[in-house]
């Protein structure tokens, strides 16, 4: 969600798999960035269980979302994005 200001909210973060090891650093510095600046960080695991995904939410203050089949991402994203979602 873009503010008045042009600043970022929030980000929407869509996975169907598993990170790869040599990501899971990357993972790490978006997280602490996205905290310093007050981002909130949605994660929307398409079709799996994800505990990273799970960790960039709840870091952030964000939610998660896991297991979500490709019929139900309208919905899903509708309410990630959503200003009245957390």
């Amino acid at each position: 969600e873009i503010l008045k200001n042009n600043e970022v909210n929030r980000i929407v973060f869509l996975s169907d798999g598993e990170p790869e090891n040599d990501t899971l650093t990357d993972i790490n510095v978006a997280i602490d960035n996205a905290k310093a600046k007050g981002i909130k960080i949605y994660t929307i695991g398409l079709g799996i269980e994800n505990t990273v995904l799970s960790n960039m939410a709840i870091d952030t203050g964000g939610k998660s979302y896991e297991g979500i089949e490709a019929s139900e991402l309208p919905r899903v994203v509708s309410q990630a994005t959503s200003p009245h979602s957390n």
